[in-house]
């Protein structure tokens, strides 16, 4: 499956998002935004269980600058290409909808 959208980056003031609360993920300053271009490949492994492997393309839009312990730092800049790429697991949570939930880890690298 190939999808288009977005990814922004926050820094929240509170240390971190939590899943039980969606909105917390856009808590805090948005200091960095890319329009992005994903491919997923889903590998099932076991009844109920993936593997999930993502790759993709990333055009940074904004790059907004904030402070970390007293110093002003910036996450790239616009115009600036990065590459995707995380996997991991996942289970199947709910077959009638469908619905699952996957644990990903990956890196974002300067194309």
């Amino acid at each position: 499956m190939v999808a288009e959208g977005d990814l922004r980056i926050y820094l929240s003031p509170t240390g971190g998002a939590d899943f039980a609360q969606p909105g917390s993920f856009a808590d805090g300053t948005r200091i960095a935004s890319f329009s992005a271009r994903y491919r997923t490949i889903l590998t099932v492994i076991a009844p109920n269980q993936a593997i999930t492997t993502v790759t993709g393309e990333l055009v940074e839009r904004a790059a907004r600058a904030f402070t970390v312990g007293g110093r002003s730092q910036r996450l790239g800049r616009r115009g600036l290409g990065y590459r995707l790429t995380a996997e991991g697991p996942g289970v199947r949570t709910d077959p009638t909808i469908p619905r699952a939930s996957f644990d990903v880890a990956g890196d974002l690298v300067v194309a």
